[in-house]
């Protein structure tokens, strides 16, 4: 034992002294090279001689100053810089709670613990989060200090001392907290917020986060899913926290920009009781419709709750309100706007509210689309008196695809019809052009019996859509190069994964999902068949569940007869819908109240016209039970 102690004593020794005398060599021939009569000389040896010096020694110095956490001052509502000040809250030998308290401002609603990395790094690399959270949270910050710093009398410090200082950092907060562990502290922060489930459980925290790049079963995919939604609406469109970087938003996206500060500060309890008082006086003046989709504190509120085939129908049952406040994204805003009165007013709570899939398809990309197909196949009918092409849209569009199609004789599908819808369109074309979500076309393509090299992909950004004329001549269903973020996320190795730890669970997935994950899973359909197989399905049975966590969480409290958990260990919500937040739908009912209608979604009549065709052929198209719903797509 003392061999061995002895040899890493030597082993360390060794290792100091090797990057010691790098480091005084690097910095001895920076120093050489910029002495004035050497740095006066022209010749780039001197120059070399330095710049080696200058990374040499860097890379042998070892870090002994904590760098600064230079958090910039935050901008308040009325314009004026906040100083931001590091003030310890608790301080321990070997690690210290910080807050960042922003100097003249009232203390935020929300309060977030970060859980800093230790090993090889200093909390400071937070730095960007932490100036993130800022302006509508409390943040506090793990600081934890070097341990070649701390002396030998201090102890020690090591996995059961670092959970302790969890449990007390928790513990000095309060339940209140939302805690967001990044990377290594992720099953310690577990850990102790277990210790405090025991021990103290009126001290755990209100949220725990963990993010990890192995994503262990409920962690999160964005640290940015503790905000409030208007940290991201006063800058350049985006589509919000935990959205695909491979998403591009448009540049003409709407931006919804502030709203007023109260609406910011307002804790839940305080929304939800404005919004009720709103909507009693408003009363049948105004009807609220939420998807599927939306944060249960979004969800109560709903006189209609659906996916966006019965929100459409839904946006006609209501004639006689002066306004529909969808809760939802700004297509379906739109189709709500087409098919509601002229007289009613649209309203939607978040002008940020877009979809990714939907802006993967934009008017002129499809017609210069259509205008090569048709260039292809010619527009004369067959003698069955079929067209050579016909374009369909999923609900997931603009207006201005939804007119596209109206005008050319077309329709509009949802998850729900998108089987009977291709019937229809079959029975008037010899080929469907299918868009934006070329995975709906697959599926659906496939549970009809349409062999996949006769569903080739349109890629908008090629030539014929990367494909030759004779594949294009063969195809059925031509399948528009697009996909929703959400449902890309769930794979076969999740499918797998849940039969192992489940064998009797039950897996249904959502249509948008690819095609071998559909293949691999018991049932798929839309989400009101995902909602219907549960209600249904007998008491005990297990489910994992391949559509957005919202509404997989949901029906989990729903049903507590059942084991419901989503395929996806990761929390990885719809970032469009995610932007409706309560503050926003109180604001909105507010200003109703005031005699104020804002954020309101109006077609122009131009497109209006022949979307609102192609909507209403949709909606006489019932839902039919396809096979993958009735006996399962991997059975």
């Amino acid at each position: 034992m003392a061999i061995k102690g002895i040899k890493g004593i030597v082993s360390y020794d060794a290792m100091e002294t090797i990057r010691n005398t790098n480091e005084w060599m690097g910095a001895s021939a920076r120093a050489i090279a910029s002495y004035p009569i050497f740095a006066l000389n022209p010749h780039p040896i001197f120059k070399l001689m330095s710049a080696w010096g200058r990374v040499t020694e860097r890379s042998y110095a070892r870090m002994v100053i904590k760098p600064d956490w230079e958090i910039p001052p935050i901008a308040g509502d009325q314009g004026q810089d906040h100083i931001v000040y590091v003030e310890p809250v608790m301080k321990r030998p070997f690690g210290d709670l910080i807050h960042f308290r922003v100097a003249r401002r009232a203390a935020q609603p929300r309060k977030v613990l970060l859980i800093a990395p230790m090993s090889g790094h200093y909390a400071t690399l937070m730095r960007s989060t932490v100036t993130s959270l800022l302006p509508d949270c409390e943040v506090y910050v793990t600081d934890w200090h070097n341990a070649r710093d701390i002396p030998v009398s201090e102890g020690k410090f090591d996995i059961e001392d670092y959970t302790q200082y969890l449990v007390d950092f928790m513990r000095h907060l309060g339940p209140d907290t939302n805690v967001i562990a990044v990377c290594q502290p992720a099953p310690l922060a577990l850990a102790a917020t277990a210790i405090l489930a025991e021990d103290d459980p009126a001290a755990q925290p209100r949220t725990l986060t963990l993010i990890d790049k192995d994503a262990a079963r409920g962690s999160s995919c964005s640290p940015d899913l503790t905000r409030g939604p208007w940290a991201f609406d006063a800058g350049l469109p985006a589509y919000g926290p935990g959205a695909s970087q491979d998403d591009a938003v448009p540049a003409d996206a709407p931006v919804q920009g502030r709203i007023p500060e109260e609406y910011q500060r307002a804790s839940d309890e305080e929304l939800h009781a404005r919004i009720s008082a709103a909507r009693q006086t408003l009363g049948e003046r105004v009807v609220v419709l939420g998807h599927f989709y939306q944060r249960d504190e979004v969800v109560q509120h709903g006189d209609f709750v659906g996916d966006s085939f019965q929100l459409a129908r839904a946006s006609q049952g209501r004639p006689e309100a002066e306004a529909i406040v969808f809760c939802g994204v700004h297509f379906m805003a739109e189709t709500a706007d087409l098919l509601s009165t002229p007289d009613q007013a649209v309203i939607l709570p978040n002008l940020a509210a877009g979809c990714s899939m939907a802006d993967m398809a934009d008017l002129d990309s499809v017609e210069d689309a259509w205008e090569q197909l048709e260039a292809v196949y010619g527009t004369e009918p067959d003698d069955d008196g079929r067209v050579p092409l016909l374009p369909v849209t999923y609900m997931n569009s603009s207006a201005a695809l939804k007119g596209f199609v109206g005008e050319r004789g077309g329709i509009v599908c949802t998850s729900s019809n998108a089987s009977a819808v291709l019937d229809w369109a079959f029975e008037r074309a010899q080929r469907v052009l299918f868009f934006p979500d070329q995975h709906l076309g697959r599926n659906t393509g496939r549970a009809r019996g349409i062999p996949l090299e006769q569903m080739p992909t349109w890629n908008p950004r090629l030539p014929l859509g990367g494909n030759s004329e004779d594949a294009l001549r063969d195809a059925k269903v031509l399948l528009w190069h697009g996909f929703c973020s959400v449902h890309r996320r769930f794979t076969v190795a999740q499918i797998e994964q849940a039969r192992a730890e489940h064998p009797d669970v039950q897996v249904i997935v959502h249509p948008e999902c690819p095609l071998p994950v559909v293949e691999a899973a018991d049932s798929s359909g839309s989400t009101d068949f995902i909602v219907k197989a549960i209600q249904a399905a007998p008491a005990g049975s297990t489910f994992a569940i391949g559509t957005e966590i919202n509404l997989v969480q949901r029906l989990a409290a729903q049903h507590p007869e059942h084991t419901i958990f989503c395929l996806d260990p990761v929390i990885c919500p719809c970032s469009t819908m995610y932007r409706i937040h309560p503050g926003y739908l109180a604001w909105v009912l507010e200003e109703l109240v005031a005699g104020r209608v804002v954020n309101r979604i109006t077609v122009p009549a131009s497109v209006a016209d022949p979307a609102r065709t192609a909507l209403e052929r949709m909606l006489a198209v019932a839902p039919k039970q396809s096979a993958a719903q009735s006996a399962g797509a991997g059975t």
